[in-house]
């Protein structure tokens, strides 16, 4: 996704980590986000 694009981008860059490891950390990323949708359920009731 963009946002975790963007967010990986931030994070490696400032570890200065290299190419491998961001494209290692973007995978885990897009993989909990197709796990887990960001318009989730907004009240315990409804998670249940």
């Amino acid at each position: 996704s963009r946002l975790a694009d963007l967010l990986v981008d931030d994070l490696l860059a400032a570890w200065g980590a290299d190419r491998g490891d961001l494209d290692a950390a973007r995978r885990r990323i897009d993989a909990v986000a197709a796990r887990a949708p960001l318009a989730g359920p907004t009240t315990t009731k409804e998670r249940t």
